[in-house]
């Protein structure tokens, strides 16, 4: 055998190792754990359950904020529009995120629980890289997002510099 050719062997039998080894770990957990899912899916679950909601919660205030101010002269900051629109991606992509957990849940599968919980780690592990993106893309909205909040909160609460002390008390400067 060519030495090329017996260290590209070497590699995928290392790499099959890996793999297995991987799987394995996640079944035993899986198996053992009382959700039916690992402890990693639960994390994301929470996670992106309460990001989903909260981007939902902005939405429809953004949204009322929008229909009641519609009337009013000084109209909305400029900055809430664009962060209603960052709101409905974060959200859409939270979505697809849980329903990708929800698929790796043990209960989804039929048979024994052995059979089960392995069907799960190996669907675990053949959908870490779409996870993987979706947080990414949920991370950059975040982050995107924050910036706005920032952006808004600049432009409805006025600088400290028109505020002076008194006592203790913070009053407008005349």
């Amino acid at each position: 055998m060519e030495p090329l050719a017996a260290l590209s062997v070497a590699g995928t039998v290392v790499q099959f190792v890996q793999f297995a080894s991987a799987l394995f770990t996640g079944s035993r957990k899986i198996y053992n754990s009382t959700s039916g899912g690992s402890e990693e899916n639960e994390r994301l679950d929470f996670i992106y359950n309460k990001l989903s909601d909260f981007s939902t919660s902005l939405e429809t205030d953004i949204l009322k904020k929008r229909q009641g101010i519609r009337s009013v002269a000084s109209g909305l900051p400029k900055d809430i529009p664009s962060l209603a629109d960052l709101a409905t991606k974060c959200r859409e992509d939270c979505s697809k995120l849980l329903k990708l957990v929800d698929r790796m849940k043990m209960g989804a599968h039929a048979g024994p629980k052995v059979w089960r919980s392995f069907r799960v780690a190996m669907m675990e592990v053949s959908k870490s890289s779409e996870i993987t993106q979706l947080q990414a893309h949920i991370e950059g909205y975040q982050k995107v997002m924050v910036l706005h909040f920032c952006s808004v909160s600049t432009q409805v609460f006025p600088s400290r510099e028109n505020y002076r002390c008194v006592g203790s008390l913070t009053v407008p400067a005349v």
